[in-house]
């Protein structure tokens, strides 16, 4: 299982989002199943959609080759990170078939400027 785009740039305080089609063997999944969405920025920070439903919003509708499918929106501007790269960051996403969460990725680089 793949992301779309692996490189994600955010600007704290500011309203700048990134959008993601997730894919699985090179289709778009659709995201209107999840129920929580994590991200690991390191050992020990996590944004978390349960206790930070602001910094995410799915299903979004998005436009990849030339289809609409149903995406995840990050809003990290206002999440607290402190300015820096952030490499290896994991996705993590729960739903009705994972239930303690998959990783979907774990190699997402964050750029907070």
């Amino acid at each position: 299982m793949t992301l779309c785009r692996d490189a994600l740039a955010f600007w704290t305080g500011r309203e700048n989002a990134a959008d993601l089609v997730l894919l699985s063997d090179d289709a778009a999944v659709d995201t209107t199943s999840i129920s929580r969405v994590v991200l690991r920025v390191d050992a020990t920070t996590s944004l978390d959609s349960s206790t930070a439903p602001a910094l995410f919003e799915w299903p979004v509708s998005l436009t990849y080759l030339g289809a609409t499918v149903k995406g995840l929106r990050l809003k990290l501007g206002g999440s607290g990170l402190a300015a820096g790269d952030y490499e290896r960051v994991w996705l993590i996403i729960y739903d009705p078939s994972y239930t303690s969460g998959l990783v979907w990725t774990d190699s997402l680089t964050l750029r907070v400027t």
